[in-house]
């Protein structure tokens, strides 16, 4: 959270920022320009499909073959959701964000396995896939936020028990989809409500 000084600061920031950006891009919709999205950093570009596709070019030109197959791997996943979504010449951030949470994970289970069966090589090459792809998903809340969130939605639906965590869970998908790890919201759920 952040304190009442630094939200001012950060209204500051962004006045300066937007007092420094040219005009085309405070034009544009809002979700097209200085986007606070994922990993802390801002983007330009109208959506995460695109930076994806700029990022596996990039990575052509710097003949980066590690870091190339794995946006390749985004790409395609990304890609098989576009020729779902029919005639949309873009993939909408909220369908990459679900698609990209799906493809972590799965290197983060693919990563246990290996452990699991001692496969070192393949763990360091999941997990540098898997940096990758948490460039493109929203930062994960921590561990206070998210038991403040928790805490909140167990007073909202009145929960008492071990036989409310449906209701508790069904709350905090809901509202914060994607913005949470859920082991960790099932976790704390089961401890607030003593399961």
């Amino acid at each position: 959270m952040h304190s009442p000084m630094q939200k001012s600061w950060l209204s500051i920031a962004l006045v300066l920022a937007c007092m420094t950006t040219p005009s085309a891009f405070l034009l544009a919709p809002p979700t097209t320009h200085l986007v606070k999205h994922y990993q802390g950093s801002t983007r330009l570009s109208a959506s995460i499909y695109e930076d994806v596709n700029t990022a596996v070019k990039q990575a052509m030109k710097d003949k980066d073959k590690e870091k190339l197959s794995a946006l390749r791997n985004i790409k395609s996943a990304l890609g098989n959701a576009l020729k779902e979504e029919g005639a949309a010449e873009t993939l909408p951030d909220e369908k990459a964000i679900l698609i990209l949470t799906k493809l972590r994970k799965q290197r983060q289970e693919s990563i246990e396995m290996f452990i699991k069966g001692n496969r070192d090589d393949m763990v360091q090459a999941e997990k540098a896939e898997l940096a990758i792809l948490e460039t493109y998903l929203p930062q994960l809340a921590d561990e206070a936020t998210t038991r403040e969130w928790v805490s909140a939605a167990i007073q909202e639906t009145g929960a008492s028990a071990k036989n409310d965590m449906g209701k508790v869970m069904g709350v905090m998908m809901k509202r914060y989809k994607g913005k949470t790890d859920n082991k960790l919201v099932s976790k704390l759920v089961g401890e607030m409500l003593g399961a």
